[in-house]
């Protein structure tokens, strides 16, 4: 990766709900937080542990269909991503090819796919949930 230069990150992640900003990961804190009072109040430090470790996201559509997506960049550019429904990594750059071997050929595909159909959807259905839930006790105060 290159400098980012003076006062910059070397790396940026966020999370919305319903286009709002929830959580954040900055390079610099080197730790995902919440930017919410409703994300505060119901996520444990187990879960901040673990989503410091992750990058992934997923999507409920207005017709109540999902996807999820799977995608890696480096130094700015496209590297990776996972196709779920191929169950197949493209490697965007020729820097990739060895590591989407490896991903494919130790298994992790099914993984990345429950976790994109399964997992991550209970966990968005959970923030929409506590977000909601949020939102009613402020309108009565």
């Amino acid at each position: 990766m290159t400098d980012p230069g003076p006062g910059l990150p070397w790396f940026v992640s966020v999370g919305y709900v319903d286009g709002e900003f929830f959580v954040h990961c900055v390079s610099t804190a080197r730790r995902f937080v919440p930017r919410t009072e409703w994300m505060a109040a119901n996520m444990d430090q187990q879960y901040w542990d673990g989503q410091t470790e992750w990058m992934y996201g997923c999507d409920i559509l207005e017709d109540g269909t999902t996807r999820g997506y799977y995608p890696r960049a480096y130094d700015g550019r496209d590297f990776i991503a996972f196709d779920k429904d191929t169950m197949m990594f493209t490697a965007v750059v020729p820097e990739a090819v060895p590591i989407k071997r490896k991903w494919e050929e130790g298994g992790d595909a099914e993984g990345w796919k429950h976790y994109l159909e399964e997992t991550c959807v209970q966990w968005l259905r959970s923030y929409i949930e506590n977000r909601r839930q949020s939102w009613g006790e402020q309108r009565v105060s």
